[in-house]
């Protein structure tokens, strides 16, 4: 590799471990170890339990959550990352799915369903970072009207396929097979698939060209261009996998409400946004760990919040909407504390210095 990008790219980011030495595993295992006890403590106050004793369909929505939030949230962090804000990712995982349960219905297969839905979502993004490359427009720019033609497919196609109009009957009866529900309750084809999804995104972004590549245009795209790195096939590399990632997350996402719901307008848009606090959460671990592990790491965390508020929005009878206000307000305080983390540690031990202080002239 040319020894000035080594140099610029080593000063960008460094190639850190899955975990370096018990000190980081202990600093990485007390954010989701914190969200664990406090939504215990929450849930006990408010009459319940965070894991109820032999309520396995709890334990199974925890595990759901982990896996489509890991998928989702790799999915849109190869883009996001670069520069690439694409607004058609909710979009792409309703008509990958759509097509998806189209095909496995007649056939039953979970594999197939799986198959089909991923190649449909590598190829519809595929055509997103192509426009975004010819038009050489700004990648949101794009990605809005990418949003309306995916969703205008998607529409045309479940009013197509159900029952006498009825948008939701056909998914509920035929397209959600008994196959396919059992495969999305089990723990461990949960658990294999965000952990082979994790596996796969450290392999490809830290230990091939590929991933050299990105990371350097991640850096400076006029400094990576002129050592010879090929930022066109580099993003349409990025597109191609996130949208067999995106593919998959629908999947598994669209078995929690038992049906696909199609949107027009940007209705689809708020499905990108589910896996910003994942994704700050992993970013905050990066100083300490493998980018991909942290983002892995920040799905567990915040999985432990969304099943607490769960039980708790259940025990309490909460409306629909108080769930996504919590979750805006610990995204838009984590942000804070991210933004003014020098300060913020620096009046802490200053008040405790000063009480130290104090309690020793005393």
């Amino acid at each position: 590799m040319n020894k000035k990008l080594d140099s610029y790219l080593s000063r960008h980011e460094k190639l850190r471990p899955v975990v370096s030495g018990g000190l980081t595993a202990a600093r990485v295992s007390v954010m989701p170890l914190l969200c664990l006890a406090l939504m215990a403590i929450l849930c006990a106050a408010a009459g319940t339990q965070l894991f109820r004793g032999g309520d396995a369909g709890n334990v199974g929505a925890f595990f759901k959550n982990i896996c489509y939030y890991a998928l989702l949230s790799f999915a849109v962090s190869i883009n996001l990352h670069t520069g690439r804000m694409s607004f058609d990712c909710g979009a792409i995982m309703v008509l990958s799915t759509t097509v998806g349960f189209m095909v496995g219905v007649g056939n039953d297969n979970v594999f197939l369903t799986l198959l089909v839905a991923a190649a449909v979502g590598c190829l519809l993004s595929a055509i997103s970072g192509a426009l975004y490359i010819l038009l050489r427009l700004p990648s949101m720019i794009v990605s809005l009207g990418t949003t309306l033609i995916f969703e205008a497919i998607a529409y045309l196609l479940v009013r197509a396929f159900a029952y006498n109009g009825d948008i939701e009957t056909i998914y509920l009866r035929r397209a959600l097979t008994p196959k396919l529900l059992g495969f999305s309750a089990s723990v461990s084809a949960m658990l294999i698939m965000a952990l082979t999804a994790t596996f796969f995104m450290i392999v490809v972004f830290h230990y091939t060209k590929f991933g050299y590549d990105y990371r350097a245009l991640q850096g400076g795209q006029k400094i990576a261009v002129n050592t010879g790195v090929r930022e066109v096939g580099n993003a349409i590399g990025c597109y191609l996998i996130s949208g067999v990632l995106l593919g998959l997350a629908g999947v598994v996402n669209f078995t929690f409400a038992t049906a696909v719901q199609p949107s027009i307008n940007f209705g689809t848009v708020p499905l990108m946004f589910e896996c910003f606090c994942p994704l700050f959460f992993g970013g905050f671990l990066t100083r300490y760990i493998n980018k991909q592990a942290g983002i892995l790491i920040g799905v567990v965390s915040y999985s432990f919040i969304q099943s607490g508020l769960g039980q708790i929005r259940n025990a309490l009878n909460w409306n629909n909407f108080v769930i996504p206000l919590i979750n805006a307000t610990i995204l838009v305080l984590f942000m804070i504390y991210q933004t003014n983390e020098a300060t913020i540690r620096a009046r802490v031990r200053g008040w405790f210095r000063r009480r130290r202080e104090g309690e020793a002239s005393a």
